[in-house]
């Protein structure tokens, strides 16, 4: 997989703030590169890690949030 270096329609930055928050760029398409939006926890969302791992997917564990 490229690495991306800036936001596009596939792909957004994740950023950590220094209070532990995490957000991700929104790519606009309007010239705006100002907007981020706060990554949030949805309990509705959540899956099985084993789950996950039996259909291949591996996670990699980037830091700690508050």
């Amino acid at each position: 997989m490229p690495i991306v270096s800036v936001p596009s329609e596939d792909h957004a930055a994740v950023l950590l703030d220094d209070r532990g928050r995490v957000w991700a760029e929104c790519p606009t398409g309007g010239g705006s590169d100002d907007l981020v939006l706060p990554l949030v926890f949805a309990r509705e969302e959540a899956v099985s890690v084993r789950g996950l791992a039996e259909q291949g997917v591996r996670l990699t564990h980037v830091g700690w949030v508050r």
